[in-house]
């Protein structure tokens, strides 16, 4: 599509506009057209409604007239209790404002009489002005109604006078008439005039004649004259004896609609020739927008949309480049592979978009952090890629890798709470680790993946023989995985004593692996690569959910109940579904909550003080018991344990093996234990190997004891009832030697 020259574009938009107006300005007298036979319509049916009313209104106050007429007649020309029923017909057909008796057409009695006493003695047919409906009435013999007019006693009113003929032995005469009288306003009132006058509606009332229409005997209060420029409608009320007309009538802002008609049409016109001018302009702008899409496309296909970084792609050109570099004139690099760690748990925790916010940041704290002639990449969700040019020694890439390292490690401002994360950093020198490019980011790769194993903050540099490691460590995720599908863990349980009642009382779940060809597997061999590859959490809610099948058997053997521990690692702990699954579990099998104990390590508390102290809370609410595990080889404190929500504390085994050859052993159990109780915490000594120890812990008031003293970690099956009734007692155990066979 070729552009027009700019004098045809101009042709072509006047043109539209032109034709557009005029289309528009015929739609627009033609909606007017019929809006306004709408209008009218409108207007007719308003007025039908109100004539209606009044009609209605008026024959249903006329029904007193009859009622009363029949009282006269049938008493032989008396009304007893006139007061009594004219009372209830005004309250039963409401809209009257009196009813009146006139015999020989003089006003005897009304009722209501209160401030009507100037009408009584009044002679109907002797008055000028209202004689003629009086004797129309009499010769028509029905009931007509007279007025509106004004009241001797004041006001405004229609009344309808019914003739009333008495028969007797001299034949048929005139008693006189019974009549209702209707204050206009009242008779207004009952229809929805008033309310639509407030709506721009305008009404008069006319008596009618035999020339038609006759003089208003009411107008709404905003129609001062006879509306001459509004468009109106009339429609005839029937009343006894004759006809009103009602007029209703409503401007309608013909010109004014025209006008926003036309300005309207002026504005379409204007948009619908603007859009074709775009139109017609559209190859122009297309060609600019594609250069420009050019560009943008050309910037993110080399760099990280998030944080600005070069992205994997420019960074492995970058590395070719290097290495082109490197056949002419050899060159030293560093390539540093990194990986966040706690990045997963802020995501899972504060949302993607404050994981955004740290990823910005560290990327700043990157870049801030190296030369501007390095090159910093984002190569995954929390992996980057730093390469070190021209650095001659491993040491000078350790200590800017422990550079970035401490940069990471200071703290990240989110939803006004700090966060710490840490950083894995695996190195590789170039070119001295391998001459070929394409192996670099395999080889830094592998050296992070050692640095992983170190734990938080390592960092590794290549080694040839990280590969078999790293090999083998693959393997053994791929066979874990195959074990938590195939079934192949076990639980052992080692029992727990209570040192001063010298019965056991509980156990602690320890997992074996029994693997199809290397046999029993202990969990140092598998559990730092399940915590690693993620699968500790899913092993973790196995433990739970077999402890509790455990807890239920006994109970189903009608055995004594015994609590059974299970520790939780970190990551599990951490995990934001814990709460739920750990519920779920214990609806399914049905068992008393108090029996099953969660241990947490001390490393899980300090991490995050806050976030731990509401899980716990969780954890307690479901009526679990929560101890701390390993206590004394992280950095919390006795005084720490006040705001957290736990029962038991275990003394870890470090500080037990030289319990009594060791006086600080000794001095720091007795403080722990002495500072645990005024907490309202028992403590656990785990690693309990020799009668001399067991004797400082009772001396020391330890409340239970664990270890090969009592008896080494047994699969369920091993134990018996009959054991269990027989080695209640630490003089028991002593006597039988180190394993206590007992059910679980």
């Amino acid at each position: 599509m070729s552009e027009l020259p700019l004098k045809k574009r101009h042709l072509y938009t006047f043109s539209i506009f032109v034709v557009c107006l005029l289309a528009g300005l015929y739609l627009t007298c033609q909606a007017l057209k019929f809006a306004e036979k709408e209008h009218y319509s409108l207007l007719d049916d308003v007025a039908q409604a109100q004539a209606d009313l009044i009609e209605r209104r008026l024959s249903r106050s006329m029904l007193a007239t009859n009622f009363l007429a029949h009282t006269v007649v049938e008493n032989g020309g008396s009304a007893p209790k006139f007061e009594y029923l004219a009372q209830r017909l005004i309250e039963t057909l409401g809209g009257i404002s009196n009813v009146q008796l006139a015999p020989d057409g003089i006003v005897s009695s009304i009722y209501p009489l209160a401030g009507n006493e100037i009408a009584i003695g009044h002679n109907i047919l002797e008055h000028e002005a209202r004689s003629k409906e009086a004797w129309q009435a009499i010769y028509e013999n029905r009931t007509i109604m007279a007025g509106p007019f004004e009241l001797i006693q004041g006001g405004m009113a229609v009344i309808g006078r019914r003739p009333v003929t008495i028969s007797d032995d001299t034949g048929e005469h005139f008693w006189g008439f019974v009549s209702a009288l209707i204050f206009l306003s009242d008779l207004i009132s009952v229809t929805d005039l008033p309310m639509l006058e407030g709506k721009g509606y305008l009404f008069s009332l006319h008596h009618n004649s035999s020339a038609g229409r006759g003089n208003s005997f009411y107008l709404t209060p905003s129609w001062s004259s006879e509306p001459n420029t509004q468009q109106q409608v009339e429609h005839s009320v029937q009343v006894p004896g004759g006809f009103w007309t009602l007029v209703v009538s409503k401007d309608y802002p013909l010109i004014p609609s025209y006008i926003a008609g036309a300005l309207l049409s002026l504005l379409v016109a204007g948009l619908i020739s603007l859009v074709v001018y775009r139109i017609l302009h559209l190859p122009e702008l297309l060609q600019q927008k594609l250069r420009e899409s050019s560009a943008k496309l050309e910037q993110l296909s080399f760099y990280d949309i998030l944080t600005g970084l070069a992205n994997r792609k420019l960074f492995q050109q970058e590395l070719l480049r290097l290495n082109e570099d490197n056949s002419n004139s050899k060159q030293n690099a560093a390539l540093l592979y990194m990986d966040l760690s706690g990045f997963k748990r802020i995501n899972d925790s504060y949302g993607r978009k404050a994981g955004d916010q740290v990823l910005i940041e560290v990327s700043q704290r990157l870049r801030s952090g190296v030369r501007a002639s390095d090159m910093v990449a984002r190569l995954g969700a929390d992996e980057f890629a730093i390469l070190l040019k021209n650095v001659k020694s491993t040491q000078g890439a350790r200590r800017i890798a422990e550079s970035l390292q401490f940069n990471i490690r200071q703290s990240y401002l989110l939803e006004h709470q700090e966060v710490l994360i840490s950083a894995c950093i695996g190195i590789t020198m170039l070119p001295a680790d391998s001459p070929n490019a394409e192996c670099w980011l395999q080889n830094a790769d592998l050296a992070l993946y050692a640095a992983k194993q170190q734990g938080k903050d390592g960092i590794s540099f290549f080694d040839p023989h990280i590969q078999t490691a790293v090999t083998q460590g693959l393997q053994l995720e791929q066979e874990l995985r195959q074990a938590l599908e195939e079934d192949q863990f076990a639980l052992f349980y080692q029992p727990q004593v209570d040192l001063k009642q010298q019965q056991i009382i509980g156990y602690e779940a320890l997992i074996r692996w029994q693997h199809p060809e290397k046999g029993l597997q202990a969990p140092l061999s598998f559990i730092p690569v399940a915590e690693e590859c993620g699968l500790i959490v899913p092993i973790g809610y196995w433990v739970i959910e077999q402890a509790c099948r455990a807890i239920k058997h006994r109970e189903e053997q009608g055995l004594e109940s015994r609590f059974i521990a299970v520790n939780l690692s970190p990551e599990q702990f951490k995990d934001p579904q814990l709460i739920n699954r750990i519920r779920d579990i214990l609806s399914r099998i049905e068992i008393n909550p108090t029996l099953l104990e969660i241990e947490i390590t001390e490393s899980s508390l300090i991490e995050d003080v806050e976030q731990a102290v509401e899980v716990l809370y969780h954890i307690r609410r479901l009526g679990l018991t929560i101890s701390i595990d390993d206590f004394g080889t992280g950095y919390s404190s006795l005084a720490q344990l006040k705001q957290l929500p736990v029962d038991r504390l275990k003394i870890d085994r470090s500080f037990i093996i030289g319990l009594a050859s060791d006086p600080d052993d000794q001095m720091i159990v007795e403080a722990v234990v002495a500072m645990a109780h005024k907490l309202g915490l028992k403590v656990v000594a785990e690693g309990i190997e020799t009668e001399q120890q067991l004797a400082v812990l009772v001396s020391c008031q330890c409340d239970i004891g664990q270890g090969f003293l009592f008896g080494r970690p047994e699969p369920e099956s091993l134990h018996s009832v009959e054991s269990l009734r027989e080695q209640h007692s630490i003089e028991s155990v002593k006597e039988q030697g180190f394993v206590v066979q007992a059910p679980v």
